[in-house]
């Protein structure tokens, strides 16, 4: 009997050991996206935290010669179908470089300094990030809390975040107690540091399991960009993006832009997107009436904290980073109760985080009122990237310095 069971015992363990070798070889991202490694926008969950896959995307589209730049941000990065938003902008032609989109609606700075840390042990093209911010995420009196439990956490990014030998260990800790503060990780011992608990480990696992076969199923072989899922699936990079070198006419991208958003902005003074306008407008004015505005209170300062984090992790990693300081619809805005007054404090704590940190800015806050630069009340339309584009390409393709 003790033999029967030694045998099955064996058997087990062989079959077990053979089945991981399986998922170790044929399940490894590096192997599964080497032939797809381009996806227009993280738009799920299980894709925004896992950092092996993302590191995987980064690292195959590198050696492919597609030269993304890591782009940081939330919602505004959607990959809306017009020509002049960045995932078919960048893809479309040869300007010597491509982004690659690095997170999803409602995510924020914590999530920003974990990433950019974990990216950054391996090293960062060029060493350059680019920062895009939403001005809801640092308001008091809008923001909706940090998306980490669950939902975004990486599991993988913070081992590689603090294995980062070039982060410090106050910065580690700090953002370690961030961590703790959004329920995502429990207790102070240096041993229990990566500990989280049940449930987001079990999620993350979950969700990897999930990713894998997501990205073994739906991987797209289109040569053109594959808007599928709302640009989530893996596919080629398509073959355009290798096309003659080009420099691009800036002037004349951004009045093609502003052309195509007049087309589709009709019913309204505002220079925002008629569907938008006709309706989600009056919710908007009806939600964002309900705003408690505290003068004293204004800006979230946990979240200025995580921002400064994150300039931080920039800094100690040795990476360039340029701030998209974006702006809000000022024609939207003004309806609310956040008032110029109070949009310019937030403008002003940015800035002064961003020289404290020898951070450049891109400062776009002077668009608040520019007819069609938005398609709704905060996210940037296609004329509106136009701008952000340049402002990019200045950064990473030229001296570093973006105005």
């Amino acid at each position: 009997m003790l033999k029967r069971f030694a045998g099955i015992a064996a058997g087990t363990a062989i079959a077990l050991g053979a089945f991981g070798t399986f998922l170790a070889v044929n399940w490894d991202y590096d192997n599964l996206v080497k032939d797809h490694p381009y996806v227009a926008y993280t738009n799920y969950s299980e894709q925004v935290r896992d950092f092996d896959y993302q590191r995987a995307n980064y690292d195959a589209r590198t050696e492919q010669g597609d030269n993304p730049v890591l782009v940081f941000g939330s919602s505004e990065l959607g990959p809306e179908r017009g020509t002049y938003y960045p995932a078919k902008f960048w893809t479309s032609s040869n300007y010597g470089m491509n982004i690659q989109a690095c997170g999803k609606a409602y995510v924020t700075d914590l999530w920003d300094a974990v990433m950019i840390g974990a990216f950054a042990k391996d090293g960062i093209n060029n060493n350059k990030v680019v920062i895009s911010l939403s001005m809801p995420w640092f308001l008091s009196a809008t923001h909706y809390g940090n998306e980490f439990q669950g939902r975004t956490f990486s599991p993988s990014a913070l081992n590689a975040f603090l294995d980062n030998d070039e982060l410090s260990d106050d910065l580690k800790d700090e953002v370690l107690t961030q961590l703790r503060s959004h329920k995502v990780m429990f207790g102070s011992n240096p041993l229990l540091q990566s500990v989280r608990s049940f449930d987001t480990v079990a999620t993350a696992f979950e969700s990897s399991v999930h990713l894998r076969y997501r990205t073994i199923t739906q991987s797209s072989d289109s040569d053109s960009l594959d808007y599928g899922a709302y640009g989530s699936y893996n596919q080629k990079i398509p073959s355009s993006r290798f096309g003659e070198l080009q420099t691009p006419d800036w002037d004349e991208i951004q009045q093609l832009a502003q052309d195509e958003v007049k087309k589709n902005s009709t019913n309204n003074d505002m220079g925002v997107g008629d569907k938008w306008y006709e309706n989600n407008y009056q919710g908007w004015l009806w939600y964002t009436s309900g705003w408690n505005v505290d003068p004293d209170n204004l800006l979230d300062k946990s979240e200025i904290e995580e921002f400064q984090l994150t300039l931080r992790t920039c800094k100690e990693a040795g990476l360039d980073v340029l701030v998209l300081l974006n702006p809000v619809n000022g024609m939207c805005w003004d309806q609310c109760p956040v008032k110029q007054e109070y949009r310019n404090a937030y403008y002003d704590t940015i800035r002064e985080c961003c020289a404290a940190y020898d951070a450049q800015v891109a400062d776009l806050s002077g668009c608040e009122d520019t007819k069609y630069f938005f398609r709704d009340s905060e996210h940037p339309s296609e004329y509106g990237w136009s701008i952000i584009n340049q402002a990019i390409y200045e950064f990473y393709m030229g001296n570093g310095e973006s105005e």
